[in-house]
This record gives C-alpha cells, sequence and structure tokens, in this order.
C-alpha cells in the first residue's frame, strides 16, 4: 500500500488505511520530511513500514487515480526490521516500469 498523502493528512489516511490493509501488506510512505516516520511505524510496526524518495513526477487526475507523468526512480530504505516488505514494494515498483533500488541506509531516503 502506498501513502500518498500530504503530511497534515498522514495520520487520518494512516487510520484508514488500517482497515484496508492486510496483516503482511507493505505500507510505502514517500513523503518528504520525518514526522511521518513515526507515526507510520506506530500504525503498522517497523517491519511493515518502508519509507524512500520519489524521482518521479505524477499527475493526480482523480481522488483514485494517478498517472505518472515523468521521471522512474523510487529508492526504497531497507533496514533489518523492514527487509520483506521493502522486497514486496520493490517488485510491486518493478512491475509498473519503476527502478527501484534498495538503499541499504534508510536515512539517505528521509530529508
Amino acid at each position: 500500500m502506498f501513502v500518498c498523502v500530504k503530511s497534515c493528512d498522514t495520520s487520518e489516511a494512516l487510520r484508514q488505511a488500517r482497515r484496508l490493509a492486510g496483516p503482511e501488506t507493505p505500507v510505502v510512505s514517500l513523503q518528504n520530511g520525518l514526522t511521518h516516520v513515526g507515526i507510520t511505524v506506530r500504525a503498522f510496526g517497523g517491519r511493515r513500514a518502508v519509507f524512500g524518495a520519489c524521482y518521479a513526477a505524477v499527475l493526480r487526475e482523480s481522488p483514485t487515480v494517478v498517472r505518472h507523468q515523468a521521471g522512474q526512480t523510487i529508492r526504497l530504505g531497507v533496514t533489518n526490521d523492514n527487509r520483506a516488505a521493502a522486497a514486496g514494494a520493490r517488485r510491486w515498483l518493478l512491475a509498473a516500469g519503476f527502478e527501484a533500488p534498495p538503499e541499504q541506509r534508510e536515512d539517505r531516503v528521509l530529508w
């Protein structure tokens, strides 16, 4: 599950996401900043939370449709805890045509 909201909407989005995500579903946040990290880990646990940096541009066509416009790289931070979740998210991204190099130091994708 990709969390695609502005920082001010993160808590509410995660509250709603908890009802939709299965017990093993990776939860990926590509938000700028650091405030979303603690909120996401508290909501889903460090094993399922994956953070990354997006080097792409998208267009939100409607509340449920986001279309890729340019760029194709999304770096995912991998930790000992989230290794399986990050691998699952990487498979999703590769299947969608993105480059998804894993970053072994999560701090390099959090800014």
